[in-house]
């Protein structure tokens, strides 16, 4: 998400997020947790087929 220092001087800081938001094909930003479990599939061994690639995990934000 975004850290308190990131969204410092930004009067409304809820109308930035959901502005941001709506710029997502999902509608929504991540939630820390679905970061989480790209970041565990990633560190475990489910996940050891996977070389030299970079995965989004941004909403489709980059497909866009």
């Amino acid at each position: 998400g975004f850290t308190d220092e990131a969204m410092a001087g930004v009067p409304d800081r809820e109308a930035a997020l959901a502005s941001i938001a709506a710029e997502h094909p999902l509608g929504r930003l991540a939630r820390a947790e679905e970061i989480a479990e790209v970041i565990a599939f990633l560190a475990s061994d489910r996940s050891s087929i996977i070389t030299g690639a970079v995965l989004m995990a941004d909403g489709g934000f980059t497909a866009q």
